[in-house]
């Protein structure tokens, strides 16, 4: 080095720091107002993968990421004080980056900008406090049984974000014992959105590149149920004969070789013994994957079985609950509408054998005919209003509750006092919720209670509104529903959902009031869930 470089500092000194420098743990660096360094510390060369000589052969700048450079660069040419420190990252020569907190001192050097830079590596620190935090954000979204596709996309995102990878997706595997299996994408982050398409497209087509020896990641991880790993990625493509693949391998190939991934890792999605899918995960560095990595990777993986599991349940659920509603309706069909049927077709021959010898008998039985009709009548728009609630916006929940509560009446000759004084301003969410409580609360009248009269009152103001659903049965222990009484709770999740409150009250042989309220007096709207 010329001592012009240093006509600030005394050979001796010059000889200390590099002595100091040259032994210490620490990544140490003391740099010019070039951006120069004329002394570094071999920890510091660790931490970018450089040797002592290559690392004083470069620019001090060239350690840092690009959109890090400026910022470092206006740090040491205008700092805020002469001790500071910030965090920053700096970029390995393998592409993998390596967070730091950073500690700059300025030297007393009139005329003459020298700055001590002190580097300690936290990447393993950050990475586990993100790793944390992703766990808990996926845990979270887990308890969620909505959109499965957000969930895994934010799984996706997450890994991203807490790893060392720079795009990950998640493949479920359908009929993953049998020989027909397949796979589709889940979710994604950060994938090109042309890849996904040819990535289905491609591990369709399974079979024939194992007859030419290749095995995708995801395939070779159903059978071995453990991590697979493929380094160099974009090298052994290059070596690869394409001319015998299907269409959509090359494709996929060709788009792979167009991007910064070179090692890819599929962990298994596990329930038990049995394969769910795949987490990929697509990193830039070469290399193998450390063991913590893989471990955190096993963990997220884990936790999307559990997604997986939670929607397949949901399915299952919703098949079980519209089964449940069609036999409900068969019943009431049966028990309603096909009896009254019946009696209108047994009516029209009454009227038809006495209509010429007893005309006086004919118009009675034609009477009870058209009472019948009109009983059917509006037993089948008690139904559809039970079908289709989205009439519930054209007539009002008031008019709702009203047929609900004649087809109780015509139906099992239970008297209905129906108390409404105005439609309440709802918005549909509400309305939607308090039809259901009242339709689920006169079910429970007709299944369970045993009542000769019931009470339906619907009262409003512009600061609350309280549905109330009494009946004069035979009442129960309210604190032992019991099993039958699973449609309590429904309510009361369906009007706590949208931040009201529910309250039932009953005792053996003092019959059962069920009441909702709503507090009208927030703005905005509730979501329908």
């Amino acid at each position: 080095m010329k001592d012009a470089c240093f006509q600030g500092l005394s050979p001796r000194l010059l000889q200390a720091m590099e002595a100091a420098v040259g032994s210490s743990p620490a990544a140490l660096a003391l740099v010019d107002q070039d951006f120069k360094m004329h002394v570094a510390s071999p920890s510091l060369g660790n931490l970018v993968g450089k040797t002592w000589s290559d690392l004083l052969a470069s620019p001090y700048l060239e350690l840092f990421p690009p959109e890090e450079q400026l910022i470092m660069a206006e740090r040491l040419q205008h700092p805020p004080d002469p001790e500071f420190f910030f965090p920053t990252r700096l970029q390995h020569v393998d592409g993998s980056i390596r967070e730091v907190d950073g500690r700059c001192y300025r030297l007393n050097i009139p005329d003459e900008c020298w700055t001590v830079v002190i580097l300690v590596d936290v990447t393993s620190e950050r990475r586990l406090l993100r790793k944390l935090g992703g766990i808990s954000l996926v845990v979270s979204s887990l308890t969620y049984a909505g959109n499965l596709k957000a969930t895994l996309d934010s799984m996706a995102q997450r890994v991203v974000e807490t790893t060392d990878a720079i795009a990950a997706m998640v493949l479920t595997c359908e009929n993953a014992e049998r020989e027909d299996f397949r796979f589709s994408v889940g979710g994604s982050f950060a994938m090109p959105a042309d890849g996904l398409e040819l990535m289905e497209a491609s591990l369709a087509c399974h079979k024939e590149m194992t007859r030419l020896g290749i095995d995708f990641p995801p395939v070779k991880a159903r059978l071995t149920r453990q991590p697979e790993i493929v380094t160099n990625l974009r090298c052994l493509l290059n070596g690869v004969d394409m001319s015998e693949f299907p269409e959509p391998v090359r494709a996929l190939f060709s788009l792979t070789q167009t991007r910064v991934w070179s090692t890819v890792v599929a962990v298994p999605i596990l329930k038990g013994s049995e394969f769910l899918g795949t987490l990929n995960c697509y990193y830039k560095a070469c290399g193998n994957i450390e063991s913590a990595e893989l471990s955190f990777l096993r963990t997220l993986a884990d936790l999307a079985g559990v997604a997986l599991e939670n929607a397949r349940l949901m399915e299952e659920f919703e098949r079980q609950v519209v089964l449940q509603e069609r036999r409900r309706l068969a019943r009431e069909l049966h028990d309603s509408v096909s009896q009254a049927l019946y009696g209108i077709a047994l009516g029209a021959k009454t009227v038809k054998a006495r209509w010429n010898s007893h005309p006086e008998k004919a118009l009675q039985s034609l009477d009870y005919v058209l009472e019948l009709a009109e009983g059917a009548g509006k037993e089948m728009r008690a139904l559809l209003y039970s079908l289709r609630p989205e009439s519930l916006e054209e007539e009002g929940l008031v008019q709702a509750l009203k047929r609900q509560a004649e087809a109780l009446q015509a139906r099992y000759g239970i008297q209905v006092d129906f108390q409404a004084a105005s439609e309440p301003e709802l918005d549909p969410a509400r309305r939607l919720a308090l039809f259901r409580v009242a339709s689920e609360s006169l079910h429970n009248v007709v299944k369970h209670s045993g009542a000769k009269n019931v009470t339906v009152k619907l009262d409003w103001s512009p600061e609350r509104c309280e549905l109330e659903v009494s009946d004069d049965g035979v009442g129960f222990d309210s604190r032992n529903a019991g099993p039958d009484h699973y449609g309590l709770e429904n309510m009361r999740e369906r009007v706590e959902g949208i931040g009201g409150h529910w309250s039932l009250t009953s005792a053996e042989g003092h019959g059962t009031t069920i009441r909702a309220e709503l507090d009208l007096s927030t703005s905005g709207e509730v979501q329908l869930r």
